[in-house]
Order: C-alpha cells, then structure tokens, then sequence
C-alpha cells in the first residue's frame, strides 16, 4: 500500500517594508481657500451684506478666518483675493470690475478683522473663460460644440462675446447667461497661516483635533509611539496620506503600513500617487507585487531598489528565494 504523501510546509517570507523619515518642516505653513460667490448691483462694486445671498457668503469667510484666529496655535500671515467676472459688456470693463469687486470683499474684511493693509494679496482676473469653457463642456446643451469652437478658437474676447449671441437666434447664449455666467461672477480666497511646532506628546493631543496643523514628520514620530501594526499606529499614517495626498513620503509610508496589514487594495492605491520611483518605491512595490502573486515581478522590484541603495531589499529577496525554494517541485 503506497503511503500518502506529506505535507508540504511552504515558506511565509518575512518582507521588510520601506518607511520613510520626512524632513522636519522648519515654518509649518497652511492654506485654507474657498469661493465667495457674491452678488452686487449691476456694473457695481460696493457690497452690500444685505443683498440676495451675501450674508450667508460672508459668512462662510468670517467663519474660515475666526476658526483660524482663534487657534492659538495658528497665526494668519497673508488673505489672497482673487476676483473673476462674466463676459457681459467689454473685456478691459470686466477686468477693472472683477478687481474692485475683489478689493471690496478686502475692504468688507479689514472692517471686520481690522488686518493690516499689506497682509492682502488682492487681483482681478477678469472674464473666466476657462470656468466657462469646463461648465460647457461638463453640460449637454444645444449648440455645445460650435459654443465650445468659439471660445477656443477666438483670441478676441469680446468677439466671442459676439459670437456666443448671435447663435441660433440667441438661445443657447441666453441659457449660457442664467445657467453658467453666475458661477464666473465670484472672488477667490486663500488663508495663509503658519503653525507652531510641537513636542510628540503635544502632537498626538493635536492628532485627535486637528490633525492638519501636524507636519509630516510630527505625524511619523507620533505614530512611531504606538506599537507597530496596531490600529492607532495605521491611523496615523493613513491621516497624513489623507491630509498630503501629494507627497510621496506620505504615500509610501501609508503604503507600508498597509503592506504590513496585507491590504492589497489601500497598498496599489498609496503607491499609485506616487511620482519619483526611489528605492523606498521599489521595496515596496516588490511586496506588493508578491501579495498579488507576481514573484517575478516582486524579485525585479527587490532588485531595483537593492540597486537604488535600499538596505532592506537584500534581505527582502533572499525571503523570496526561501519561499520558491519551499514550493512543491513539478
């Protein structure tokens, strides 16, 4: 009687993931930015608080600026204003319009908040054509693609102005005017501020209220002081990736811990922002590739970022060596 074959026991390779140490952000600055949409009498610049929906549109600035004032972490150094128009009348008119108009959100700032002058950043931009240019494209309205001929291929802006009424008797023009030209009519805003720095035990009591006044790095030694791989520990680097979803640390540190966990899906997603193939990269991407069973794939990764100077690689292929070697031979 032939005896049963045994078991074959198949290698868990230990891979090391790649964390990154962010640089230290000497003056820790933020941005907070929104859109007033306000509305003023015709060819008028003057505010008027009172007027349609500007209450609840100044609001939302006076708002934005108190949360920031009244964090005593957070000092206020620059307001951007940056106002826009619609195409109705002249191109030069609409460009001195949407820049009183902006001065005058300034104005209605200074008189609430008393900021000094030079803390404004204040321009007009004139008619938006690009905003009108999305809007259109976005819609299905008649006449969508001889409205989108004209506005990009016409230099001249009050010819396209021109264009736009004169088409088919004036009706998508008049649709264009009480559906799109509202959202042009708007000033842009940007709150700069700085943060202060903090010790790690300031900031894991900043991480639970507000996290976004952290730098990259005070979230790294934050998490670094839970244990590695349990829920706080993964928060953290996931709320960095959140808050700079741009940076690269933050998507591969995000990565790495989700690597860690064998979480395939957040691992592509993390290691899809990422712009600059380093060898941090690479390490990475080769645990990655194993989990989803492309061993050779995963050997290639390793041997890149071995080659890129990543110490963790060497050790990280010979536990994929010991894994193939535990396969069952054909």
């Amino acid at each position: 009687m032939q005896e049963p074959a045994k078991p074959v026991d198949i290698y868990e390779p230990k891979f090391e993931v790649s964390f990154i140490t962010p640089e230290v952000e000497v003056v820790k600055q933020r941005t907070e930015a929104g859109c007033a949409y306000l509305d003023f009498a015709v060819g008028r610049s003057d505010i008027m608080p009172g007027f349609r929906n500007n209450s609840s549109e100044l609001k939302k600035i006076y708002s934005l600026i108190e949360t920031v004032q009244n964090d005593p972490d957070a000092t206020i150094t620059g307001i951007t204003i940056t106002g826009y128009a619609s195409p109705e009348g002249s191109y030069i008119s609409n460009l001195i319009l949407s820049e009183k108009r902006a001065l005058a959100l300034k104005n209605q700032i200074r008189i609430i908040f008393g900021f000094p002058e030079n803390r404004f950043y204040v321009s007009g931009k004139g008619e938006d054509w690009t905003m009108l240019d999305t809007l259109v494209t976005r819609s299905d309205i008649d006449e969508k693609y001889t409205i989108l001929e004209i506005i990009r291929g016409m230099d001249d802006f009050d010819r396209r102005e021109s264009r736009l009424q004169a088409l088919s008797g004036g009706q998508p023009y008049h649709y264009i005017k009480n559906n799109f030209y509202p959202s042009l009519r708007r000033s842009d805003y940007e709150l700069q501020y700085t943060v202060l720095p903090f010790t790690v035990e300031k900031g894991k009591e900043v991480f639970r209220t507000n996290p976004s006044n952290l730098s990259l790095n005070e979230m790294f030694l934050v998490a670094n002081t839970y244990e590695p791989g349990s829920d706080t520990f993964n928060e953290v680097f996931e709320t960095a990736a959140r808050i700079f979803p741009q940076d690269d640390v933050a998507n591969l540190n995000a990565a790495a811990s989700a690597l860690n966990r064998k979480d395939i899906l957040s691992a592509t997603n993390y290691l899809g922002k990422v712009s600059e193939q380093s060898a941090a990269y690479w390490n990475n991407m080769g645990t990655l590739s194993f989990l989803q069973g492309n061993y050779e794939t995963a050997a290639s990764c390793f041997r890149k970022a071995l080659q890129t100077g990543c110490l963790e690689a060497s050790g990280n292929l010979s536990e994929l060596e010991k894994y193939e070697e535990s396969l069952p031979k054909d």
